[in-house]
């Protein structure tokens, strides 16, 4: 069967490839000619060049060798000046930054450090303090942020500072081994680098045998750490946070456990998996006495040893273990404190019980006064000694007078002492009926005052049928203003001393 022939637009398609093609073998050909120079300008590849070698040095990295997609550095957004842009950061009980609001704080401190403090400086406690006021300024413009923070707010600027100084030394380092050399430093330098002079020697400096020898060193380091966790930027701080809202009394065994597994919940390799397993047994076989409330006996220090200065394992940035032996001494502190606050407020509130019963009785005793003396009124009593009079015959001021008491006009003085009237019968309560009762004929022409120095018999109070004689005694004084044991007597009260 012979070929049968195409049609006009298949001809047209097929012509227009091919002429692409040639124009692409063109163009690759004439770029394979042109190479980047030191000096940064384009320039005819020399006829000697290998190709091949370059061809190495340019190779596409492998699969093994590309790297997962990365953020990228954040960037520095218009920092508002009142008020109401500013943002609230939460800290916890060790000042390190946690909530809602702390993950801009920290990408925030970030930018500053890398955008004000030049990475030529050798040292970050080298920075003047005017840089580091000035950084200060620049986050309370942004954030809403206590003094007391400020502290520990630089030492994270200067850890975010000595992190971008490594990435650019690693570019200054690859950069030196790729063609093009100068043209790529001029790109790795930082704007806030003005002089030239000084960006040559950080960059001599990096690459120094002195330098590579110090940096091989900590990478040999780095490279026996198995233990690595799997939490990324976020830190034991926020992760623990986070953790407290579901359960308020986490560990820092549970933080360290967490911080070590994968989303699925697995151990990231054979060392975590065995140090969990570790943890675990030792959790379950300690006792409350073991720990004591101590970082210094609990799972993590028992299995993975004491910790080091300037540093506490699970418990993120910026903590210490003399810091967190404070903390620990100062919540017990504040606990046995609550305690005894809470023991003064139910004793307050006793106390205001007892109170308002003691207003509720004086109110009663008041009105019950007041109801007597509308009484005496309203009978026209216009004398006190009339008054006393009527309110001595009311029962109530029988019943409450505590003792009665009969004067009769006897030979002879007697010797007593002053005391309660209701125990020990040495002040009593009588009325003038009693006195009239009692043979003194002239008590009712003298008034009460006339009873004074009289004598009487003190009688049981709660006998009614039979006068039963308790004890004899004199009257003192029947003037209601008169005190005994600094209290004043008040009306149909008498004071007596008893023989």
């Amino acid at each position: 069967m012979s070929d049968q022939p195409e049609s006009s637009k298949k001809g047209k398609k097929r012509a227009k490839n091919n002429n692409l093609g040639a124009a692409a073998a063109t163009i690759q050909q004439g770029n394979e000619n042109i190479c980047i120079s030191d000096e940064g300008s384009n320039s005819p590849r020399p006829s000697h060049t290998n190709v091949e070698a370059s061809q190495q040095s340019f190779a596409p990295i492998d699969d093994a060798e590309k790297q997962r997609k990365k953020r990228g550095k954040n960037k520095l957004h218009l920092i508002p000046l009142s008020g109401c842009g500013r943002l609230e950061v939460e800290f916890n009980e060790r000042g390190q930054p946690v909530g809602e609001n702390s993950a801009k704080y920290a990408s925030h401190l970030g930018s500053l450090a890398r955008e004000h403090v030049p990475i030529i400086i050798r040292d970050w406690r080298l920075v003047d303090p005017q840089t580091r006021d000035d950084l200060w300024t620049l986050v309370q413009q942004k954030f809403f942020v206590d003094e007391c923070h400020k502290a520990l707010t630089l030492r994270m600027m200067g850890c975010y500072w000595r992190q971008f100084k490594s990435e650019v030394t690693s570019q200054i380092l690859t950069a030196a081994k790729r063609n093009g050399f100068k043209r790529r430093l001029s790109l790795i330098k930082p704007a806030n680098i003005k002089s030239d002079r000084e960006w040559d020697a950080f960059v001599r400096y990096r690459l120094s045998p002195q330098f590579q020898d110090q940096s091989s060193k900590f990478r040999t380091m780095r490279k026996r750490q198995t233990l690595l966790h799997t939490m990324s930027r976020k830190g034991y701080a926020r992760l623990q946070h986070e953790m407290r809202k579901k359960n308020p009394m986490v560990s820092r065994a549970d933080v360290w456990t967490k911080g070590h597994l994968k989303k699925n919940d697995e151990p990231h390799n054979d060392a975590i998996a065995d140090t969990l397993k570790k943890m675990e047994e030792y959790t379950k076989s300690a006792t409350a006495e073991s720990g004591n409330d101590s970082i210094r006996g609990d799972a993590v220090a028992h299995v993975l040893g004491p910790e080091r200065g300037g540093r506490v394992r699970g418990l993120g940035f910026g903590s210490t273990l003399t810091r967190v032996d404070a903390q620990l001494q100062s919540n017990v502190k504040v606990k046995q404190l609550e305690l005894q606050l809470q023991k003064q407020d139910e004793e307050m509130k006793k106390q205001g019980d007892q109170m308002k019963n003691i207003l509720l009785q004086f109110e009663e005793m008041k009105a019950m006064l007041l109801g007597q003396s509308k009484q005496c009124l309203n009978r026209g009593s216009t004398t006190y000694d009339d008054m006393i009079q009527s309110l001595a015959n009311t029962p109530q001021s029988q019943q409450d007078s505590g003792i009665n008491a009969a004067t009769n006009r006897e030979n002879g003085r007697g010797s007593g002492q002053q005391g309660s009237g209701t125990h020990s019968g040495i002040h009593g309560a009588a009325n003038h009926e009693n006195v009239r009762n009692s043979g003194h004929q002239d008590s009712g022409t003298h008034g009460a005052a006339s009873l004074e120095n009289a004598r009487c018999k003190i009688l049981n109070w709660c006998s009614f049928d039979i006068e039963e004689i308790v004890a004899y005694g004199k009257i003192a004084s029947t003037d209601p203003y008169v005190k005994v044991h600094h209290v004043p007597l008040g009306l149909d009260c008498w004071k007596v001393w008893v023989d």
